[in-house]
């Protein structure tokens, strides 16, 4: 096969990495993943080579035997436990290695970097692409890789290249966050804070990947240089996305409860001693009930929608695939 369809995915072994994986090689394509870890799927094991991205050498090695006509850039670091930018140096100077690589392989035509919308901290409305308003280290390493691409990119007529934001995006093969909100309310306890229900811009995974190949196939007047962000067109309220995920969990007697917000804001700072203290992830704190408040509705996606104008699944439709992905992993009974 020629390398009309070959992609080179860079953390392939991850949640968005995985579907991608996935659905490419069910359209056929010659795909191969670049990731540190192993792949969460077994059955892509075949589709691996293990590499840290830091390593130039061995990243060129691999992208000049691979020879891909695209990249997606998917490596990351995506926590927020990290305290310095070099605890994120995978962002930073991985986009680096990666970015000097792909100038060393002739065989590269398209590149998508993905960054995140932690660029900007929720609830704030960016003016243009390069309006930058991080409130965590794990954004401020994305900022900065942002900023390489651009001073490297901005005049390079040799590559198509556009950057990606995925927002909040849950579904088969995810983890935390949103893995946690599926068992919480599979467990029954999951609590809604009373008057908390913000418009927010959530994903589907699915709804993500048509995106994501979408703009690997986009003329490239359409996206050179450009910001998408990757995310359902709809809004959530999550106290109805709540309401669903119970109801196909369980029917309706697994509808969540709801609790007081005073309630609520005592948990948190709670979970802020408690944090203070050395427990690491505790139920809830005042940075994540602030978070949790926050209207994400004003996220720009009509350039995505010029290139990707119709999403295959709707909010059920992506909670009943989640669902019978976690049964099958027997995460959860079968229902």
């Amino acid at each position: 096969m020629s390398n009309s369809s070959s992609t080179l995915i860079t953390g392939g072994s991850g949640f968005i990495g995985t579907n991608l994986v996935e659905h490419l090689i069910s359209r056929q394509h010659r795909v191969l993943n670049v990731d540190i870890e192993p792949p969460r799927c077994s059955k892509h094991v075949a589709y691996w080579r293990q590499c840290d991205i830091r390593d130039q050498k061995a990243l060129q090695t691999i992208c000049q035997d691979f020879s891909p006509k695209t990249i997606i850039h998917l490596a990351a670091r995506t926590d927020l436990n990290g305290g310095t930018l070099e605890d994120y140096s995978g962002n930073t100077e991985g986009t680096q290695s990666l970015l000097t690589v792909t100038r060393k392989c002739p065989s590269v035509r398209r590149c998508l970097w993905a960054s995140s919308k932690f660029v900007c901290k929720n609830g704030y409305a960016p003016q243009h692409d390069n309006d930058f308003c991080p409130d965590t280290v794990y954004g401020e390493s994305k900022v900065v890789g942002e900023r390489i691409l651009h001073e490297a990119l901005d005049e390079a007529p040799w590559l198509d290249w556009c950057i990606v934001r995925p927002t909040s995006i849950w579904g088969p093969w995810f983890s935390e966050p949103y893995l946690d909100f599926f068992m919480t309310i599979y467990k029954k306890r999951f609590f809604n804070i009373q008057g908390l229900n913000p418009p927010r811009h959530f994903g589907y995974v699915g709804n993500a990947i048509t995106q994501l190949e979408s703009l690997m196939n986009a003329p490239v007047a359409d996206i050179q240089g450009r910001v998408f962000y990757l995310a359902d067109y709809d809004v959530y309220h999550v106290v109805d996305w709540a309401h669903a995920i119970a109801k196909r969990l369980g029917g309706r007697r697994s509808t969540p409860h709801s609790i007081p917000y005073t309630l609520a804001a005592f948990a948190a700072l709670v979970g802020d001693v408690l944090k203070a203290c050395g427990w690491k992830k505790p139920p809830l704190t005042s940075f994540r009930l602030k978070n949790m408040a926050a209207d994400t509705s004003s996220v720009d996606l009509s350039p995505t929608k010029g290139v990707c104008p119709a999403l295959p699944y709707s909010i059920d439709q992506g909670v009943e695939r989640t669902v019978e992905w976690m049964s099958a992993e027997s995460l959860i009974r079968p229902l």
